[in-house]
């Protein structure tokens, strides 16, 4: 066994032995192999860098790029609600409908951008539904899987064998050569795991269950339940059309929005970019003070959750007046 070869099997070893682990992250492993090649002479810095300008590389990153645009455009959320319609509520029809809807958009999508596109779909699904997401989540992964095998684009495997094809002055493939075998395999799948498969799927406590036994322990352990409320933008707000982070309610209030209800649905974990509409509810967390100033806005309307409104603002509230020294510590 020469030095070179031995260097190769040491290297494969150890990048096995991490991606199995995953004591680092797989992209970090991905780029130490390029590194280690590079650095002991197995292939040279250019040899080394060139996959970066292969053609189906570049084109993972574009779909990469498109499921990004599709989930923060809210496009994602679209496909959520036609699909948690179109499942109702029996387990065999959902398996399906998540199946078919993953394959069909792996065929012109990197699967595993559609899978990490439809994941926050396929939890809301579980979550409303009351499935556990065990039974939910292989079967998308499954779906994904087997709808990139339906079109050229669909995984980058078949880009590769393609553009290897091309490389040897062959007749590349084209779009929809693979979708013949690929669309049986879809369908054949989908009913193995809608009538079969399903049935060896884990079941484990819904995610239903599992959020309300958290939020009981929470409540409890953190009195929440006396410094949650619930928030109303009046339509002559000028909060309304200004984002979280230009509202300054954590920043100038010290209030914490934990959701928003917008037409009777529900954005969990808004974010600083997320953008106000008239008659929004916001599930707030903050300081009874900070309310009970709010309650005279004439711009909010003001509720507190599990408690009567009148009867938090009746009891025995002070607001005290602290003056800052000119030589304070505290001023910066």
């Amino acid at each position: 066994m020469t030095i070179e070869i031995f260097l190769v099997f040491s290297i494969l070893i150890i990048s096995l032995v991490l991606f199995f682990t995953g004591w680092v992250r797989m992209d970090i492993v991905a780029l130490l192999i390029i590194g280690l090649l590079a650095s002991t002479g197995l292939v040279s810095p250019q040899e080394a860098l060139s996959g970066f300008s292969n053609p189906a590389v570049v084109t993972v990153w574009a779909m990469f790029i498109l499921s990004a645009a599709l989930y923060q455009t809210g496009i994602a959320k679209i496909i959520g609600r036609q699909m948690t319609r179109l499942a109702g509520n029996s387990e065999g029809r959902m398996i399906a409908t998540i199946m078919l809807s993953a394959g069909s958009l792996s065929a012109f999508m990197n699967n595993i951008g559609v899978a990490a596109l439809m994941l926050p779909v396929v939890m809301d699904m579980a979550r409303e539904k009351g499935v556990s997401p065990s039974r939910l989540l292989m079967p998308l992964a499954i779906g994904t899987m087997l709808g990139g095998l339906t079109t050229l684009i669909g995984t980058p495997s078949n880009l590769l064998i393609s553009y290897a094809l091309e490389d040897a002055e062959q007749p590349p493939f084209r779009l929809f050569d693979y979708t013949p075998i690929g669309l049986v395999a879809l369908l054949t799948g989908t009913l193995f795991i809608v009538f079969i498969g399903r049935h060896l799927l884990p079941h484990r406590e819904t995610l239903t269950k599992t959020i309300k036994g958290h939020t009981e322990q929470l409540s409890t352990s953190y009195a929440l339940q006396e410094r949650t409320f619930m928030i109303k933008i009046k339509p002559s707000s000028p909060l309304r059309g200004k984002t979280l982070k230009e509202s300054r309610l954590r920043a100038g209030l010290g209030l914490n929005v934990l959701s928003i209800i917008r037409n009777n649905i529900t954005l969990l974990d808004p974010g600083p970019t997320s953008v106000l509409q008239s008659n929004d509810k916001l599930f707030v967390q903050g300081q009874v003070e900070t309310i009970k100033a709010m309650k005279n806005w004439e711009v909010l309307h003001v509720s507190q959750l599990g408690l009567n409104v009148k009867e938090l603002l009746d009891n025995e509230l002070y607001v005290f007046e602290a003056i800052i020294h000119e030589q304070s510590p505290l001023i910066g």
